[in-house]
């Protein structure tokens, strides 16, 4: 283009032989609410603020690490087990479904008797957005922003309120273009009875989907609710209700993933008999002890007196020792030591801490689709 010039003269003015090129924008740039165990950055709290991150060693540094869930282990004896099996298969009614088993594990009593036990979670609470953020990165996931909403202490009952207004905290961001609320489908249900209805998911699944209606420049990926408790008996009642929930307005602003992804975020290095109450565990491991390391009973009749009194196994007294000291860890690295000395001389703790994990590794499938987004938008 041509210039105003002030004084006479030649002048060269040189013009592009090309258009301007395109420059990519990003448009798969997630945005995560829900809780987290701290939101601090350099003192300061940022609860209700959005963040972006890069990384989960960020997310680390800034929210911290995930839950910690508990388990409470509770043992039934050979005989009322047996009574309970035949209970069980008199009452079988879906043959096709069948039904899991109602224990997790075999242990024994001080007697040597088999006890059958169940692993029952300490209250009700627990949080989805710390491993559906690793779920995104091991998926490809990269730049993303997070809200949190509150710490774990607060989040004892997922609230509606707490995740709207985080929301609304997005809402005013530029630079997100996907909503992520993996901790909407822990809202409780209207009726324990019916655990694919739940009036408070479907209040933010609207709003979520209000506000890339709003905005335009977001849409939103949402988990159905429910999914966890669907069989081949609900499916359809899972997927009507699920309709129901998200209404008719802005269904083209969102998209809806099914079933709960079985995932491998969650370790043996995640999990520690810290995870499980003292008071059950420690009669467990040391009848454990017991079997594994048993005493050697004398001789009465032998010639030698050292041959007539019982020998205790060498591994028996110093293993009680080391369960003896679980009440007493404190500090991660004495936890982490502790653990693997147990582990490595009792099968059965280490049978406990996988069926742990594998209770942990049920997880709603939007911090998956989030990753694969981003790593499918990503420039290299």
């Amino acid at each position: 283009m041509y210039k105003n010039r002030k004084t006479p003269g030649v002048y060269v003015t040189e013009l592009d032989a090309f258009p301007p090129s395109v420059v990519s924008v990003e448009t798969a740039v997630p945005a995560f609410i829900g809780y987290t165990e701290k939101a601090v950055i350099d003192g300061k709290p940022v609860f209700m603020k959005p963040v972006k991150l890069t990384s989960m060693v960020d997310f680390d540094a800034i929210f911290g690490g995930g839950y910690t869930p508990n388990y409470n282990i509770v043992t039934t004896g050979e005989e009322e087990q047996a009574a309970n099996d035949a209970a069980k298969e008199e009452a079988e009614q879906n043959i096709e479904e069948g039904s899991a088993e109602d224990y997790d594990f075999i242990a024994h009593d001080e007697n040597g008797k088999k006890l059958y036990c169940q692993l029952e979670k300490v209250g009700s609470t627990t949080f989805n957005l710390y491993n559906s953020m690793k779920l995104f990165y091991a998926n490809g996931g990269g730049k993303c922003y997070v809200v949190s909403v509150g710490d774990y202490e607060k989040g004892q009952t997922i609230n509606k309120n707490h995740l709207k207004k985080g929301l609304r905290a997005i809402g005013d961001e530029v630079g997100p273009t996907i909503l992520v609320v993996p901790d909407a489908v822990l809202i409780e249900a209207n009726d324990p009875k019916v655990p694919y209805k739940s009036s408070g998911y479907a209040e933010v699944a609207k709003t979520m989907l209000k506000q890339c209606h709003d905005l335009q420049d977001r849409v939103a990926i949402l988990d159905v609710y429910g999914s966890g408790y669907a069989k081949k008996t609900n499916l359809d009642d899972v997927a009507t209700q699920f309709r129901t929930d998200v209404g008719s307005n802005y269904l083209s602003y969102g998209m809806g993933y099914f079933p709960f992804l079985t995932t491998s975020i969650v370790s043996l290095d995640d999990v520690s008999f810290q995870n499980i109450t003292t008071e059950h565990l420690l009669p467990l491991l040391n009848a454990e002890v017991d079997m594994l390391y048993p005493v050697t009973p004398g001789n009465p009749d032998a010639a030698e007196e050292k041959d007539k009194a019982d020998k205790p196994h060498p591994k028996n007294a110093p293993l009680k020792a080391e369960i003896a000291k679980i009440a007493e860890a404190k500090t991660a690295e004495e936890v982490t030591k502790l653990d693997q000395n147990l582990v490595a001389a009792i099968p059965l703790l280490k049978d406990i801490e996988k069926i742990i994990v594998t209770k942990n590794q049920t997880l709603p499938p939007s911090g998956a689709m989030a990753g694969v987004f981003s790593a499918t938008d990503s420039p290299s």
